[in-house]
C-alpha cells in the first residue's frame, strides 16, 4: 500500500521481532550479565582470529553490482542477480537450515575430534545427496527457470544460469566446511579462505567481465569458490585428522548421483531436446522423484537415531548431524 522503500523496511523488522517472540517461546532464557575473566579472555581471541570477516564477506557480496554495473552495465546486474537468486537455492537451503545449528552442534563435539570428524562427514555427505541432485538439476534448466519466473521482461544470456547453478552447489558445500573452524575456535581459517575468494573475485573477475561480460564474471566467481573451498578443506582433514579418502568416501555417493542424474538429464535432451516449461516438467519428472526418495531416506534414518539422554549433549549433536 505504501510503495516505498519503508515497507520493506517494516517487513524486515517485523520478521525479525517475530522470530525472536517464537525463539523466547521455544527456549525461554533470561540472561543475566555477569563478568567471567576466562570466558572474556577466550572471547578475545575468538574477536582476533575473526576480525575482518565481515569486511570481506561484504566486499564478496557487493562485487557482482560492483563488477559487473561499472564495467558491462546496470542491466547485466539485474540480469545476473535474478538469475542468482533462483541458482543459489542449494546454498540458501543449507545456510538457512543447517548454518544455524552446526556451529553449536560441531562446539558441543570439539573435544572428541573423533566424534566430530565422524559427524563433519556426514553433514558433508548430506549436503552432497541432496544438494548435487539439485544443482545439476538446476544447471540442466538452463534459461528456461528465469525466463518463466521473470516472463518476457527477462534477458537470458546462454549459459549464465548453469554457471550460477554450479556456484551455488559449491557455495553450499562451503556454508557446510566452513562452520567447523568457527565452532572449534579457529575463525582464522575461515576468514582466509574468504580473503582468497575475494582476491580471485575481484582479480580474475575484473578482466573476466572486461573481456567476457556477465558471463565471464559469472566463470569467475565459480573459480573464486572453488578456491575458498578448496582452502577449507585443505585445513579442515588435519584439523579433524581425516585422510583424503575419507573425503572421497563422504562425497562418492553424492557425486555419483549427480553423474547419473545428468546422464539421463542428457540423454533427454538428446532425444526431445525439450524447451521453456517442457524443459522443467522433464526436470521436475526426473530429478524431483530422485530428491524426494532421497529425503525420505534421510529423515527414516534420522527418526531410527537413538534418542539423546538429558545429560549427553554431545551424544544429542551428534545424532542430529
Amino acid at each position: 500500500q505504501w510503495r516505498s522503500v519503508w515497507a520493506l523496511g517494516l517487513g524486515h523488522l517485523g520478521s525479525t521481532a517475530i522470530r525472536t517472540a517464537i525463539s523466547y517461546l521455544s527456549a525461554p532464557h533470561r540472561p543475566r550479565a555477569q563478568l567471567d575473566r576466562e570466558v572474556l579472555r577466550e572471547l578475545l581471541h575468538y574477536n582476533t582470529g575473526a576480525a575482518g570477516t565481515p569486511f570481506l564477506l561484504l566486499m564478496i557480496f557487493t562485487a557482482p553490482p560492483f563488477v559487473i554495473g561499472k564495467l558491462v552495465g546496470e542491466a547485466a546486474v539485474a540480469i545476473y542477480d535474478g538469475a542468482g537468486r533462483l541458482a543459489k537455492l542449494p546454498e540458501d537451503l543449507f545456510l538457512r537450515v543447517l548454518g544455524p545449528v552446526a556451529i553449536p552442534a560441531y562446539a558441543l563435539l570439539k573435544h572428541d575430534v573423533e566424534r566430530l570428524a565422524r559427524a563433519w562427514s556426514r553433514a558433508v555427505h548430506m549436503f552432497l545427496l541432496i544438494g548435487t541432485p539439485l544443482t545439476v538439476t538446476l544447471a540442466w534448466c538452463g534459461d528456461a527457470m528465469p525466463e518463466i519466473v521473470f516472463g518476457s521482461k527477462y534477458v537470458a544470456v546462454p549459459g549464465l544460469f548453469a554457471l550460477l547453478a554450479l556456484h551455488g552447489g559449491l557455495a553450499g558445500l562451503t556454508s557446510v566446511v566452513g562452520p567447523l573452524f568457527w565452532a572449534i575456535g579457529q575463525p582464522q581459517w575461515d576468514r582466509k579462505a574468504q580473503f582468497f575468494r575475494c582476491l580471485t573475485i575481484y582479480g580474475l573477475g575484473i578482466p573476466a567481465a572486461l573481456y567476457g561480460g556477465v558471463l565471464g564474471f559469472a566463470g569467475a566467481s565459480c573459480v573464486a569458490i572453488a578456491v575458498a573451498l578448496g582452502f577449507s578443506l585443505a585445513h579442515a582433514l588435519p584439523i579433524l585428522r581425516l585422510r583424503l579418502g575419507d573425503l572421497t568416501q563422504a562425497t562418492r555417493d553424492g557425486l555419483l548421483l549427480g553423474v547419473g542424474l545428468g546422464a539421463a538429464l542428457l540423454g533427454i535432451d538428446f532425444l526431445f531436446a525439450p524447451e521453456r516449461w517442457w524443459r522443467m516438467l522433464a526436470a521436475a519428472a526426473t530429478g524431483g522423484p530422485l530428491l524426494a526418495a532421497l529425503m525420505r531416506r534421510l529423515l527414516r534414518q534420522r527418526g531410527s537415531a537413538p534418542p539423546a539422554t538429558p545429560n549427553a549433549g554431545n551424544a544429542a549433536a551428534d545424532v542430529f548431524v
